[in-house]
């Protein structure tokens, strides 16, 4: 079985996306050599925790369009 790292080299934002997009270009590396990996899938998901992060009013308002209301 491969055992795979994942390493996020650079990181950008598509500015002219339909939706919010972060473009990440990342480093994979299989520590065990002797087997070789043809092909993969890679589905990821992100959370931002913004109760973990102070924000400005405006901010928070912005935030509450995208997310919903802080106690959700």
């Amino acid at each position: 079985m491969a055992d795979l790292t994942f390493e996020v080299i650079a990181s950008e934002v598509i500015t002219f996306a339909i939706e919010p997009t972060i473009r990440l270009k990342l480093r994979v590396k299989n520590v065990n050599q002797d087997r070789p990996v043809k092909a993969g899938l890679l589905r990821c998901q992100i959370r931002i925790e913004r109760t973990k992060r102070s924000y400005q009013p405006d901010e928070k308002d912005e935030l509450s369009d995208l997310f919903g209301t802080a106690d959700r």
